[in-house]
């Protein structure tokens, strides 16, 4: 049995349906599986028919490469809009044409991430791969075994993430491919820094960026130049640092890719924080919430509170820390997001040092506040001067 066929192999085979993974923010954290599975019988497959299931698809593949490039979000908002069809072509997949199933679920893993359902995708990515036709290599698969380790990564769950993107590797080697082995390798390097083998993410990352290059894949190169980045601030050189950030900020500003341009932004405010310069990291802070709040990214807004929340509490404001860092961690739980590893740090102090120089009960009620905030109001009060 491949190491992906065993990763929770009946769990995905039992799934009924997939419900969207957007609720209520909940105090306990989520375990980092494929976890949003309803047990209620299946009735999403009746909005759907082969015909339909088969034009969705077929418009999945034409926007592929909208999906991977710098300005994705119209097909994201498409697709939020159409979620509960898309989860009923995926069920009509899931019973009647594996296969298929499979480069749908191929295509999906950045929409799945930036609009808040990682569970949710990644249960029916593991749903289609344990099926025995989709076993074979294809090129496919191995974009499926990427989406899995990409997702499972975003969960914090390395465990299925390596050995998913080890397989996507070899089997986009063996088949050429080589965009999608270099998105294998960027996979890799996220493991790697969540592991802190930060040499295995240079080298991995220059791997990856000769890939794209040899590929005349340009949209992917800010991905191995900021993996670079977050190794390097988390070997404490925070002027190397944003050197990187700022290439890669300005790679992203060439071609319009306004989800990097928020993440860089954020982490040259990360940066910033670290320098205690409070003026410039809430400069970038509050330019990368704004482009955050523009593209409706669910996945980077609860760092921009975060960051805000650090901020905060380095001016001394821990009633306002409390309220934000609250916010933050509601919401990368609701979304399923573990935090990623150059950032748990800055997160980590900064709610330490809140909970030593704030009132415990104030702490407790303004951590309350936060975390039951709608996102709109976290948004303002992030924004707040």
């Amino acid at each position: 049995m491949t190491p992906i066929k065993a990763i929770r192999l009946a769990g995905a085979l039992s799934l009924l349906s997939i419900t969207s993974c957007r609720h209520a923010p909940t105090a306990e954290a989520k375990s980092p599986t494929a976890t949003p599975i309803s047990n209620e019988p299946l009735r999403t497959e009746a909005l759907v028919d082969q015909a339909a299931a088969d034009a969705m698809l077929a418009n999945l593949e034409k926007s592929e490469a909208t999906l991977r490039g710098p300005a994705p979000e119209p097909v994201f908002e498409r697709l939020e809009k159409d979620h509960q069809r898309l989860n009923a072509v995926l069920a009509w997949f899931k019973v009647h044409d594996h296969p298929k199933g499979l480069r749908a679920a191929s295509l999906l893993p950045s929409y799945w991430t930036m609009s808040g359902h990682i569970p949710e995708g990644r249960a029916w990515v593991e749903t289609f791969l344990a099926f025995p036709e989709n076993e074979g290599t294809s090129i496919p698969r191995a974009k499926t075994l990427v989406a899995l380790g990409y997702l499972a990564f975003r969960q914090g769950d390395t465990a299925a993430a390596k050995p998913a993107l080890d397989e996507a590797l070899a089997e986009a080697n063996a088949l050429g491919d080589k965009v999608t082995a270099a998105d294998a390798l960027v996979g890799l390097g996220r493991v790697a820094l969540r592991e802190e083998n930060l040499d295995r993410v240079y080298q991995v990352a220059q791997q990856a960026k000769k890939l794209y290059t040899e590929a005349g894949d340009r949209n992917q190169l800010p991905l191995p130049t900021h993996l670079m980045a977050e190794a390097t601030r988390m070997r404490g050189r925070y002027p190397e640092a944003a050197k990187l950030y700022r290439e890669s900020l300005q790679l992203a500003t060439e071609q319009g890719n306004r989800k990097v341009i928020a993440v860089e932004n954020s982490n040259l405010a990360a940066v910033a924080i670290h320098d205690r310069n409070w003026e410039e990291a809430n400069r970038f802070n509050r330019e990368s919430l704004r482009v955050c709040w523009e593209i409706k990214n669910s996945y980077l807004l609860p760092y921009e509170f975060m960051l805000a929340g650090e901020i905060a509490a380095g001016r001394g404001n821990y009633s306002r820390a409390a309220k934000l860092l609250g916010a933050a961690d509601s919401l990368f739980k609701s979304t399923g997001a573990a935090i990623d590893p150059a950032d748990k740090n800055g997160f980590d102090a900064a709610l330490a040092d809140t909970k030593k120089n704030h009132d415990p009960k104030k702490f407790d009620a303004d951590w309350a506040e936060g975390s039951a905030l709608p996102v709109e109001k976290a948004v303002a009060l992030a924004l707040e001067k």
